[in-house]
């Protein structure tokens, strides 16, 4: 129709598929207690449990309370065909000036000098495009996280024979929870966001641009010496007496003067362009799980226990035993990109030219002499012919944010590691006392961080015809005069030349740039009461806070 895509007609045709997952958990309510117990593994994904009384989970192998996910996601394709469309394009101008002078003076001999400049440059894009098509792509993913809840109004107890793990999900228990396994794994789960879309263009036409420059320069200066020129006097009962004059060897002046200017003018006419864009956007945001008892919390792992950007919290005391703990950060990511990669053919005419002038001039007293000197030349440059280019361009900018992990007890909390102990960034609360022990301690900032990177690259190619033309011209001149007679001297010459022919050059430019910074999440542990840390290796902690109610003992 007319005015499709911006041109004088055109077609635009667009299709669009969207589609959805939803998580179907299991839904489980129990009035009263309830136990379940498998030979191999128990699994709840995206479930939801809620019983009023004790429950009890046992597996001969493992225990999955694990987040189910719902998905939105979408692809539309738009093709547009045009023709007859004006690029207005794009045009831009700027000048500057500026001047300087300065003067000295000071026994019998003074100077001066002057500079100043002056630059101009304008820009400018536009033409007709006869025909063009495009398609443009845009997809886009919606995925998050439904996690399960597992709750039980009384106390619970968790036996796994070889691994208990939560993802985005919660087990709660309103009294004790006893949680016994090889390995304990309390993860978070991850969302996703991301959309892309990518464009590619095929234009032919006539499609100018031009870059004009232009600067002049311009500089003098000039001296002279009186040779300590004055008069002196004294009286005396004999007689009046006095001198005046000045030093011939040091009388002269002198006077130096040049200017320049040099212009310049590239101007393409693109044929054919095809042109390929992508901008993309990822966010990854976390949802992290918990173990929660309103009483008492024991977890002992006879290997490990991993928790990342998850929490463990009671209302009692805790205890925690394993061989190795590990408390770890996630990390939300936010990032766009965007790429372009562009072809153009067409014809091209670079033209160039510059000027410069000098003059001297120069006087001496005492050797009653002086001279003279001038040149000038000038250049002048033009070329035509055929151009191919291509030019890529990428784009990186994005953050990450730690999600760390937490221990909270209303009362007091133990954690005992045969091994190690590992915090990143972990907040520690404990209403009473904190006491920890193990081989090695160590505790490690997590970081929020920036980062920012660009790259560029453009080819270009041309064959054509040039031609060429130069001329420069001098002359001096210098006399001196004595008690012998005046002699004086002049000499002057002057020189052209012009050339044609066939020129082909090729450029590559190549540019890069990345900056990145990270802000410190350090781990902190707090306690109304005393806190103890022990360690019969290593403790290390790296900006560690540490508030505690009563005495603080750190023990290495």
């Amino acid at each position: 129709g007319l005015g499709v895509g911006g041109g004088l007609v055109g077609s635009q045709t667009t299709d669009t598929v969207k589609g959805s997952d939803r998580n179907v958990g299991t839904t489980l309510n129990v009035g009263g207690n309830a136990a379940v117990t498998a030979k191999k593994d128990i699994t709840l994904q995206g479930a939801t449990v809620d019983v009023k009384g004790d429950g009890k989970l046992d597996a001969g192998n493992n225990v999955n309370i694990l987040a189910g996910k719902d998905a939105d996601y979408s692809k539309t394709t738009t093709k547009t065909t045009t023709f007859l469309k004006v690029d207005s394009g794009s045009g831009e101008s700027g000048s500057s000036a500026q001047s300087s002078s300065g003067s000295r003076s000071g026994n019998g001999a003074a100077s001066a000098e002057a500079g100043a400049s002056a630059s101009a440059n304008a820009s400018g894009k536009g033409g007709l495009i006869l025909g063009e098509s495009s398609t443009s792509t845009t997809t886009t993913l919606d995925q998050r996280s439904v996690g399960s809840s597992v709750k039980f109004g009384g106390n619970v107890d968790v036996n796994a024979g070889n691994t208990l793990t939560l993802k985005g999900s919660e087990l709660s228990a309103g009294g004790d929870a006893n949680i016994n396994a090889k390995d304990v794994k309390v993860l978070a789960a991850e969302n996703i966001k991301t959309s892309t879309t990518t464009t590619s263009t095929t234009s032919v036409g006539f499609m100018g641009e031009s870059d004009n420059k232009a600067n002049a320069q311009a500089k003098a200066s000039a001296s002279a010496d009186s040779g300590g020129a004055g008069a002196s006097g004294k009286a005396s009962k004999s007689g009046v007496g006095g001198t005046a004059g000045a030093d011939a060897n040091k009388l002269g002046a002198q006077a130096s003067a040049d200017a320049s200017a040099e212009a310049s003018s590239e101007s393409k006419l693109t044929l054919a362009r095809t042109s390929n864009t992508s901008d993309s956007s990822l966010d990854i945001t976390h949802t992290g799980s918990a173990i929660k008892s309103g009483g008492n919390m024991k977890i002992n792992a006879s290997n490990s226990l991993t928790t990342v950007g998850s929490s463990v919290e009671s209302g009692g005391n805790m205890d925690v035993k394993a061989k190795d703990m590990s408390f770890q950060a996630a990390q939300d990511v936010h990032e766009t990109r965007s790429s372009s990669d562009v072809t153009s053919v067409g014809l091209y005419a670079d033209a160039s030219a510059s000027a410069k002038a000098q003059a001297n001039a120069k006087a001496g007293g005492g050797s009653m002499s002086a001279s003279g000197s001038a040149s000038a030349e000038a250049k002048a440059e033009g070329s035509v012919g055929l151009y191919g280019s291509n030019e890529k361009s990428s784009d990186v900018k994005g953050s990450t944010t730690a999600v760390t992990s937490s221990l909270k007890a209303g009362g007091n909390m133990t954690r005992t590691a045969t091994n190690s102990i590992t915090d990143v960034g972990t907040n520690i609360e404990a209403g009473g006392d904190f006491t920890q022990s193990a081989k090695t301690i160590t505790s490690k900032a997590a970081q929020n961080t920036t980062y920012e990177s660009s790259k560029s690259e453009k080819n270009e190619a041309k064959l054509g015809l040039y031609a060429e033309a130069g001329a420069s011209a001098s002359a001096s001149a210098n006399g001196s005069a004595g008690i012998g007679g005046a002699v004086s001297g002049t000499n002057t010459s002057a020189s052209a030349d012009a050339a044609a022919g066939i020129k082909a050059s090729y450029e590559n430019d190549k540019s890069s740039a990345s900056s990145s910074s990270s802000n410190a999440v350090v781990s902190t542990i707090k306690a109304g009461g005393k806190v103890s840390s022990t360690s019969s290796g290593k403790t290390s902690l790296e900006g560690t806070q540490i508030n505690s109610g009563g005495d603080t003992v750190l023990n290495a």
